[in-house]
């Protein structure tokens, strides 16, 4: 059998017999060996690293210690080997990374030498400026390590490489910007080097939210422009899904008594409530037609009080008009921006599809086709209609667009599996939800920006003037309501709607309201 070893920038080519494990005829047998001496070296060990920057990894990335090997099969040809996670103290004997030529039928070993030096700490001290800093802090950049601190305070980072260090403020709030962002520190063994950094933040927008908590029957309450909060509503039972009208005078809800549902209105400072539509088995979110005078909501009467259907719904009185006959309760209706149309999804064909209405009554025409459709967003110039498509795969869904009139008709992105799109107010950009992310995209694909990688909720809101998103996430393993800038910035976390971190993620509904 034939074999090679490799070692710190020479190649040593034998012959041997014996070995307990054999290569394939396609590939090499190799042998990944790591000796570490110094100090402070990085307990964690490292990474067999192969092919790391080709389109398919042959393996890994496997971890081994600081001073043992590791074994695994490469294809036959040129191949790149190395040791990942190197600790920035440390420094690898002829580069981590080596290429090499794998043949067929060969073992082949290869030795890495690490030496540690000593490494040191810096003494950080943190200041920020002005109002509405992030809560939730910075990550400074020393090296490749990232540490969290605080907006305020002095923060021992730790443990840092001698030498020339480095260090950068990062993962700021949308609001704030660096007053001295960088810095460049001496780092020396066994002691503690002092640095500072900074950071200056302005106010965020300014609007009233209305949203619904609670760590068992929810309630609603509006978090105002100044930060404070105010609980509107009492029960009994559950108090769901608050949408502002859109003159801010009066917001819409749901009860869940426990028994059954009921679509309520109330005055902006919880006055004057009183119910519009009831018994409801379920209800999906109310939504105020364009003008403030009606409200649409796809609901499931109880009680053997009529069929599933869309029921619009006159603010101060006057005829339901009942639309559809098996609308997805949880889909919530959608109005033309100019009041005369409805779009929502109905399973009347034995699929879900998007169909469009007059609200005044008459029969739907089906608008969608295909494997099933719903979660249909009117763009704000009421050119397209927006919804989930389902696609082939359990759960697989995808975003398209479509013209009211049936024409035209593409898709948004390909990332799967897309749910709950809000159109921004301008029309040009799209916010979904995927993979426990929050997403913007541009309506024709482009730009796609991964806004949140901690999204624990389908719901997302975006501010009237477009700058910011309301979203459900997690925040130090805690689920609440943030506020993210819309361009991919870090969130600020309200605090409102505050989970524990043991908790399930809970269902929260959130919206914007008037200017303070």
């Amino acid at each position: 059998m034939r074999s090679a070893l490799y070692g710190a920038g020479f190649v040593i080519a034998s012959a041997c017999g014996g070995d307990t494990l054999e290569p394939p005829d396609d590939g090499a047998l190799i042998f990944v060996s790591a000796r570490t001496t110094g100090v402070d070296p990085d307990s964690n060990g490292y990474t067999l690293l192969v092919n790391p920057d080709g389109p398919d990894t042959d393996a890994g990335p496997a971890e081994f210690g600081i001073s043992a090997s590791i074994s695994t099969i490469v294809a036959e040809g040129p191949a790149v080997i190395g040791i990942g996670h190197v600790a920035d103290n440390c420094h690898v004997a002829g580069g981590n990374l080596r290429q090499l030529v794998m043949v067929g039928g060969t073992t082949v070993e290869l030795a890495f030498e690490v030496e540690c030096l000593a490494t040191g700490t810096i003494s950080l001290a943190v200041a920020t400026s002005g109002s509405d800093p992030d809560l939730d802090g910075y990550l400074v950049k020393v090296g490749s390590a990232l540490h969290r601190v605080g907006v305020a305070g002095t923060f021992e980072i730790a443990p840092v490489a001698p030498g020339q260090r480095p260090i950068l403020l990062t993962d700021l709030a949308g609001n704030c910007t660096p007053v001295v962002g960088t810095a460049t520190v001496t780092v020396a063994s066994s002691s503690a080097i002092p640095a500072q950094l900074s950071a200056g933040c302005v106010q965020v927008t300014r609007r009233a939210i209305a949203f619904s908590s609670g760590p068992a029957e929810q309630r609603i309450s509006v978090r105002h422009a100044d930060g404070s909060i105010e609980q509107l509503t009492s029960g009994p039972g559950s108090d769901l899904s608050p949408a502002w009208s859109p003159d801010g005078n009066r917001i819409a809800f749901v009860r869940h008594d426990g028994v059954a549902a009921a679509l309520y209105i109330m005055d902006r400072d919880g006055a004057n409530q009183r119910v519009l539509l009831a018994p409801l088995q379920g209800a999906s979110d109310p939504v105020w037609s364009p003008d403030g005078t009606r409200i649409a909501i796809s609901a499931d009467p109880c009680c053997e009080s009529g069929p599933a259907a869309v029921f619009v719904v006159p603010v101060d009185g006057g005829p339901v008009v009942t639309l559809g006959v098996d609308p997805i309760e949880f889909s919530p209706p959608s109005w033309s921006p100019d009041g005369t149309r409805i779009a929502f999804a109905d399973v009347r064909g034995g699929t879900h599809q998007v169909y469009l209405a007059d609200p005044a009554g008459g029969e739907p025409v089906q608008l969608t086709t295909g494997l099933g459709a719903q979660f249909p967003r009117w763009s704000p110039d009421g050119t397209r209609i927006m919804y989930t498509a389902a696609c082939e795969g359990s759960g697989c869904t995808t975003l398209r667009w479509i013209e009211p009139a049936g024409g035209a008709s593409a898709q948004i992105t390909d990332i799967r599996p897309a749910g709950s799109p809000r159109w921004s107010p301008d029309g040009q950009r799209v916010a979904f939800s995927a993979n426990a992310k929050l997403w913007v995209v541009n309506v024709d694909g482009t730009g796609l920006t991964e806004i949140s990688d901690r999204h624990t909720s389908g719901m997302v809101a975006w501010a009237p003037d477009g700058s910011q998103i309301l979203s459900q996430s997690e925040v130090d393993c805690r689920p609440m309501i943030v506020l993210f800038d819309a361009s991919g910035s870090q969130g600020i976390p309200l605090r409102i709607g505050e989970a524990p971190c043991e908790a399930p993620p809970p269902l929260w509904r959130f919206s914007w309201g008037p200017v303070a």
